[in-house]
Protein backbone atom coordinates (compact mmCIF):
# COMPACT_ATOMS: atom_id res chain seq x y z
CA UNK A 1 0.00 0.00 0.00
CA UNK A 2 1.81 3.29 -1.25
CA UNK A 3 1.43 6.16 1.66
CA UNK A 4 -0.41 9.21 0.26
CA UNK A 5 1.85 12.45 -0.10
CA UNK A 6 -0.55 14.30 3.14
CA UNK A 7 -0.01 11.65 5.27
CA UNK A 8 3.38 10.98 4.63
CA UNK A 9 3.85 14.52 5.28
CA UNK A 10 1.63 14.39 8.92
CA UNK A 11 3.75 10.84 9.96
CA UNK A 12 7.02 12.95 9.43
CA UNK A 13 6.03 16.36 10.97
CA UNK A 14 4.19 13.94 13.96
CA UNK A 15 7.45 12.24 14.69
CA UNK A 16 9.91 14.91 14.53
CA UNK A 17 7.32 16.90 16.70
CA UNK A 18 7.49 14.20 19.12
CA UNK A 19 10.67 12.97 19.17
CA UNK A 20 12.35 16.24 20.50
CA UNK A 21 11.80 18.41 22.76
CA UNK A 22 13.04 21.94 23.74
CA UNK A 23 16.70 23.05 23.23
CA UNK A 24 19.11 26.35 23.47
CA UNK A 25 19.11 25.32 19.96
CA UNK A 26 16.23 26.19 18.63
CA UNK A 27 17.35 29.80 17.40
CA UNK A 28 20.04 28.00 15.32
CA UNK A 29 17.67 25.64 13.60
CA UNK A 30 14.76 28.71 12.98
CA UNK A 31 17.54 30.53 11.45
CA UNK A 32 18.42 27.47 8.94
CA UNK A 33 14.87 26.64 8.61
CA UNK A 34 13.40 30.12 7.30
CA UNK A 35 15.39 30.34 4.64
CA UNK A 36 14.04 27.09 3.46
CA UNK A 37 10.15 27.94 3.91
CA UNK A 38 11.02 30.72 1.58
CA UNK A 39 12.23 28.77 -1.16
CA UNK A 40 8.92 26.48 -0.49
CA UNK A 41 6.89 29.40 -0.80
CA UNK A 42 8.53 30.30 -3.96
CA UNK A 43 8.34 26.66 -4.90
CA UNK A 44 4.18 26.58 -4.48
CA UNK A 45 3.95 30.01 -6.51
CA UNK A 46 5.93 28.60 -9.34
CA UNK A 47 3.25 25.49 -9.58
CA UNK A 48 0.06 28.00 -10.58
CA UNK A 49 0.43 31.19 -12.51
CA UNK A 50 -0.36 33.69 -9.63
CA UNK A 51 0.32 36.35 -11.99
CA UNK A 52 -3.35 35.54 -12.97
CA UNK A 53 -4.85 35.55 -9.93
CA UNK A 54 -3.78 39.36 -7.96
CA UNK A 55 -4.83 38.13 -4.45
CA UNK A 56 -2.20 35.17 -4.74
CA UNK A 57 0.40 37.18 -6.06
CA UNK A 58 -0.11 39.83 -3.72
CA UNK A 59 0.02 37.67 -0.40
CA UNK A 60 2.93 35.80 -2.08
CA UNK A 61 4.97 38.86 -2.34
CA UNK A 62 3.83 39.89 1.27
CA UNK A 63 4.85 35.96 2.55
CA UNK A 64 8.07 36.50 0.78
CA UNK A 65 8.77 39.96 2.58
CA UNK A 66 7.49 38.12 6.43
CA UNK A 67 10.19 35.61 5.89
CA UNK A 68 12.74 37.85 5.02
CA UNK A 69 11.74 39.79 8.14
CA UNK A 70 11.67 36.66 10.31
CA UNK A 71 15.18 35.67 9.40
CA UNK A 72 16.92 39.47 10.11
CA UNK A 73 14.53 39.33 13.80
CA UNK A 74 15.83 35.88 14.62
CA UNK A 75 19.67 36.97 13.83
CA UNK A 76 18.80 40.03 15.86
CA UNK A 77 17.55 37.85 18.37
CA UNK A 78 21.20 35.03 18.31
CA UNK A 79 23.36 38.32 18.41
CA UNK A 80 21.19 40.16 21.42
CA UNK A 81 22.68 39.64 24.47
CA UNK A 82 20.64 37.09 26.70
CA UNK A 83 18.09 38.51 28.73
CA UNK A 84 18.47 41.97 27.24
CA UNK A 85 15.60 44.57 25.89
CA UNK A 86 17.16 44.20 22.65
CA UNK A 87 16.30 40.36 22.42
CA UNK A 88 12.83 41.01 24.22
CA UNK A 89 12.05 42.89 21.07
CA UNK A 90 13.90 40.55 18.86
CA UNK A 91 11.16 37.97 20.45
CA UNK A 92 8.23 40.09 19.74
CA UNK A 93 9.78 40.70 16.30
CA UNK A 94 10.02 37.08 15.52
CA UNK A 95 6.47 36.44 16.61
CA UNK A 96 5.20 39.53 14.41
CA UNK A 97 6.61 38.36 11.34
CA UNK A 98 5.53 34.80 12.07
CA UNK A 99 2.41 35.64 12.78
CA UNK A 100 2.07 37.58 9.37
CA UNK A 101 3.74 34.98 7.32
CA UNK A 102 1.34 32.39 8.46
CA UNK A 103 -1.86 34.61 7.59
CA UNK A 104 -0.33 35.40 3.85
CA UNK A 105 0.41 31.53 3.60
CA UNK A 106 -3.03 31.30 4.12
CA UNK A 107 -4.53 34.22 2.12
CA UNK A 108 -2.58 31.98 -0.87
CA UNK A 109 -4.18 29.36 0.30
CA UNK A 110 -7.31 31.01 0.00
CA UNK A 111 -6.66 32.69 -3.12
CA UNK A 112 -6.01 30.23 -5.14
CA UNK A 113 -9.08 27.93 -6.82
CA UNK A 114 -7.58 25.69 -8.80
CA UNK A 115 -10.05 23.05 -10.53
CA UNK A 116 -7.31 20.16 -10.58
CA UNK A 117 -7.79 18.05 -7.41
CA UNK A 118 -3.81 17.10 -7.62
CA UNK A 119 -2.20 20.47 -8.02
CA UNK A 120 -4.88 22.25 -5.22
CA UNK A 121 -3.34 18.73 -3.25
CA UNK A 122 0.16 19.73 -4.09
CA UNK A 123 -0.64 23.37 -3.03
CA UNK A 124 -2.37 22.76 -0.18
CA UNK A 125 0.08 19.89 1.52
CA UNK A 126 3.21 22.47 0.08
CA UNK A 127 1.91 25.20 1.86
CA UNK A 128 1.08 22.45 4.69
CA UNK A 129 4.49 22.25 4.95
CA UNK A 130 5.68 25.64 5.37
CA UNK A 131 2.84 26.74 7.59
CA UNK A 132 3.70 23.72 10.42
CA UNK A 133 7.10 24.99 10.18
CA UNK A 134 6.67 28.44 11.42
CA UNK A 135 4.31 26.95 13.65
CA UNK A 136 6.70 24.90 15.30
CA UNK A 137 9.08 27.97 15.33
CA UNK A 138 6.25 30.28 17.48
CA UNK A 139 5.85 27.33 19.40
CA UNK A 140 9.90 27.37 20.45
CA UNK A 141 9.80 30.90 20.93
CA UNK A 142 10.95 31.39 25.30
CA UNK A 143 7.90 33.20 26.66
CA UNK A 144 8.22 34.60 29.63
CA UNK A 145 7.65 33.20 33.06
CA UNK A 146 4.61 33.42 34.76
CA UNK A 147 4.03 32.47 38.44
CA UNK A 148 2.06 29.25 38.59
CA UNK A 149 1.39 28.92 34.80
CA UNK A 150 2.26 25.60 33.64
CA UNK A 151 4.33 25.87 30.18
CA UNK A 152 3.44 23.72 26.85
CA UNK A 153 5.86 21.42 25.49
CA UNK A 154 6.83 22.76 22.43
CA UNK A 155 7.02 21.07 19.32
CA UNK A 156 10.52 20.43 17.29
CA UNK A 157 12.06 22.03 13.87
CA UNK A 158 12.87 19.93 11.86
CA UNK A 159 17.02 20.48 10.58
CA UNK A 160 16.83 21.87 6.95
CA UNK A 161 17.78 18.66 5.12
CA UNK A 162 14.68 16.96 6.70
CA UNK A 163 12.72 19.84 5.68
CA UNK A 164 13.41 19.78 2.31
CA UNK A 165 13.16 16.32 2.25
CA UNK A 166 9.65 16.63 3.54
CA UNK A 167 8.31 19.05 1.38
CA UNK A 168 10.00 17.32 -2.02
CA UNK A 169 8.43 14.23 -0.84
CA UNK A 170 4.58 15.83 -1.17
CA UNK A 171 5.64 17.22 -4.24
CA UNK A 172 8.00 15.57 -6.51
CA UNK A 173 4.90 13.10 -7.51
CA UNK A 174 3.33 15.73 -9.30
CA UNK A 175 5.44 19.05 -9.82
CA UNK A 176 9.16 17.23 -10.26
CA UNK A 177 10.41 20.98 -11.72
CA UNK A 178 8.79 22.13 -8.04
CA UNK A 179 11.13 19.96 -5.38
CA UNK A 180 13.42 22.32 -3.65
CA UNK A 181 17.63 21.21 -4.49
Amino acid sequence: MKLHPSRYLAVVLAVSMIASGCSTGWIQTAISDAPIVLQIVLSILSIVDVKAIPAAQSAGSQAQQDLALLQKYLADYKTAQANSPQQSQALTNIQAALTAAQTDLNAILAAIHVSNPQKQQAIAAGLGVALTVLAAIESLIPKPAVTGVKATAPVALLKPAELKRTYNAVISTQYPGSVLP
